[in-house]
């Protein structure tokens, strides 16, 4: 595998924990588990990269116990991020298959380092379940 120009427009860049806990006192064995989870993006123009951050709680009695979010950072070709350029305009359209492909990514390595991050601990029988990222993501998404 080359490390040049990306072979889709597109390569990871970087991954990040942007944020993890576990709260063992809000943890409660016998309590319904709830799973809250969020996305979101962000870009850096200057150097073309596209973040995409995936969030996940896991709650019993409304209290969280279990924290993630985790940061995909996404380099671009010239070509692909030309493409999301809005003419005459300090915007980029990123088209909404396109995000999530990169959520889906977002929220796979967020299983890993959930996962990771647990190993050995009571708490690595809660893993993120599959989700439909299509239904959070239901339009192309216009960035400043």
């Amino acid at each position: 595998m080359e490390s040049g120009k990306p072979s889709l427009g597109f390569k990871i860049n970087k991954i990040e924990t942007e944020q993890f806990a576990v709260i063992e006192e809000a943890f409660l064995e016998n309590e319904k588990v709830l799973f809250n989870y969020g996305f979101s993006f962000g870009t850096d123009q200057k150097l073309k990269i596209i973040g995409a951050f995936a969030s996940f709680r896991f709650l019993t009695n409304d209290k969280p116990f279990l924290i993630l979010k985790a940061g995909c950072y996404f380099s671009t070709s010239d070509d692909l991020w030309d493409s999301f350029k809005i003419k005459d305009s300090n915007q980029l359209k990123l088209n909404k298959d396109f995000l999530c492909h990169l959520m889906m990514i977002a929220v796979g390595t967020s299983r890993g380092i959930l996962h990771a991050k647990t190993e050995n601990t009571l708490f690595n029988k809660f893993v993120i379940p599959t989700l439909n990222i299509e239904e959070s993501i239901k339009e192309d998404m216009i960035i400043e």
